[in-house]
C-alpha cells in the first residue's frame, strides 16, 4: 500500500465532544493523500462521529486497551500511520487549514530536518468559560534547531504543531511510556542527542485552548498530580542528563528545572536520588543552594506577631 505523505495523530479519552472538533480541523488542512489516525484511549463507550457528522473517508479509528496514557497513544497512532510525517494534535486543540501542507514543504525543501514545530494561536478560557481572542505565541526565530548548545531553547511540547519523520520517530523508540506528562521534552532530548536536526517555524500551526473543559469531559491525557510531576521530571533528567557535558547550560537546565517542581512539594526533603546522580562536585555544591533557595521561596510565610 502507497504510504500518504502525512499522518495526523489525535489520542483521546473520553472526551468526544472535543475530538470531533479536532478533527473537522485537521480535515480541514489535510494534504491530498493524508490521513486521520484518531486513537481511542477510553473506558466508556467507543468513539463515534456525533449525530449529524459523517466520519472523513480519510479517518481511522484505533482502539487502545483504555486509560494506557498519551505516550503509549501516540506511540499506537504512529505504528498505525500510513504517512512518512507523523503530525500531533491533542484532541482539545486544531490545527490551522494551512499549517499541515507547510509541514509536507518543510519537509520536502529541508531534507536534514528531521522533525519540527512552529508558532501557536492560544485561546484562553474565563471562569465562566467564556473564549477570549486568540492570541500570538512564537518566541523563536524561524529555522533549524541544531544538536548542541542549550536545550532550553530547543525543546517543544507537542501540542506546538509538533511533527517528525515516521521512519525517526520509530527508530528511536518512540514516546517514552512510562512519562504521562514531560514526554515531549524527552522526545526533544533524544532527538538532539542522536543528532537529528530539526526545524521551527514563526507561522501559528495550531491553536491551542486553555483553561477550560466542558462539564462531564475526562481530563486531559497528560494531566497529572505535582507528585506524578516531579517523578517524571527526575526520569528526564536521569534518561538525558548523561548525553549532554556536566557543566554545560543544558545540563543545568534539566537539573534546576526538576528542583523547581520538586521544592513546590511541602516538606519535601532533600532529593537524595537525584544528587546522588550529581557526580561534577562544583555542579553539585552549586545545586544544593539552587535548591536551598527554591525551597526556602516555597515555604509558607509566617505573619508577624503570631
Amino acid at each position: 500500500m502507497r504510504k500518504a505523505g502525512l499522518s495526523i495523530i489525535i489520542p483521546t479519552c473520553d472526551r468526544p465532544a472535543l475530538v470531533w472538533r479536532a478533527v473537522k480541523a485537521a480535515q480541514a488542512g489535510l494534504p491530498p493523500g493524508g490521513e486521520i489516525v484518531v486513537v481511542d484511549d477510553g473506558v466508556q463507550h467507543p468513539l463515534r462521529p456525533p449525530p449529524g457528522m459523517t466520519a472523513p473517508d480519510s479517518l481511522r479509528i484505533v482502539r487502545s486497551a483504555g486509560r494506557t496514557g498519551a505516550s503509549a497513544a501516540r506511540n499506537l497512532g504512529a505504528a498505525a500511520a500510513r504517512g512518512d510525517i507523523l503530525l500531533f494534535l491533542d484532541d482539545d486543540d486544531e490545527v490551522l487549514p494551512d499549517y499541515p501542507a507547510q509541514v509536507l514543504q518543510i519537509a520536502a525543501q529541508q531534507p536534514r530536518a528531521q522533525w519540527g514545530y512552529s508558532a501557536m494561536e492560544v485561546v484562553t478560557y474565563d471562569a465562566a468559560g467564556q473564549p477570549g481572542a486568540p492570541e500570538y505565541y512564537c518566541r523563536w526565530r524561524e529555522g533549524p534547531v541544531r544538536p548542541g548548545g542549550v536545550l532550553r531553547k530547543k525543546v517543544a511540547g507537542l501540542n506546538q504543531g509538533f511533527w517528525v519523520r515516521a521512519a525517526v520517530f520509530r527508530a528511536i523508540g518512540g514516546l517514552e511510556t512510562t512519562l504521562r506528562t514531560d514526554e515531549d521534552t524527552d522526545l526533544c532530548c533524544r532527538l538532539l542527542a542522536k543528532g537529528h536536526e530539526g526545524w521551527r517555524t514563526v507561522q501559528a500551526g495550531v491553536r491551542t485552548h486553555r483553561g477550560w473543559v466542558q462539564e462531564g469531559q475526562a481530563r486531559q491525557l497528560t494531566a497529572g498530580d505535582l507528585d506524578e510531576r516531579v517523578n517524571n521530571y527526575l526520569t528526564v533528567f536521569r534518561r538525558n542528563a548523561p548525553s549532554v557535558p556536566d557543566l554545560s547550560p543544558s545540563y543545568w537546565f534539566l537539573a534546576t528545572r526538576f528542583l523547581r517542581v520538586a521544592a513546590k512539594r511541602p516538606g519535601q526533603a532533600v532529593p537524595a536520588e537525584f544528587f546522588s546522580q550529581v557526580r561534577n562536585p562544583l555542579v553539585h555544591t552549586a545545586l544544593r543552594v539552587f535548591w536551598s533557595v527554591k525551597k526556602r521561596a516555597n515555604q509558607p510565610q509566617r505573619i508577624k506577631g503570631h
